[in-house]
């Protein structure tokens, strides 16, 4: 069970970290012959990057974890979804 819960915390996190990216407009758009334009990476995939560069042992993991829950603490619909989770 613990497994299964850092497996879908880390997802949670490159792909709140990948939309972070992509609306910084960090990651490049390939346009394709038929004309339609596709994210050249995923956005969970530039999210996982972020998480690697930023984690690099567990403690470093222990660090962001608490400074996403400081940041979730100071938006009020963030922190409704926080006491909800039980």
């Amino acid at each position: 069970m613990l497994m299964i819960a850092v497996v879908i915390i880390t997802y949670a996190l490159a792909i709140k970290e990948g939309i972070l990216k992509y609306l910084q407009k960090q990651i490049a758009m390939k346009k394709y012959k038929n004309g339609r334009m596709y994210l050249e990476i995923s956005i969970f995939r530039k999210g996982l990057e972020v998480l690697e560069e930023v984690i690099s042992g567990l403690w470093n993991f222990i660090k962001y974890l608490i400074h996403q829950i400081k940041y979730a603490m100071k938006d009020p619909y963030l922190l409704v979804l926080i006491k909800n989770v039980q």
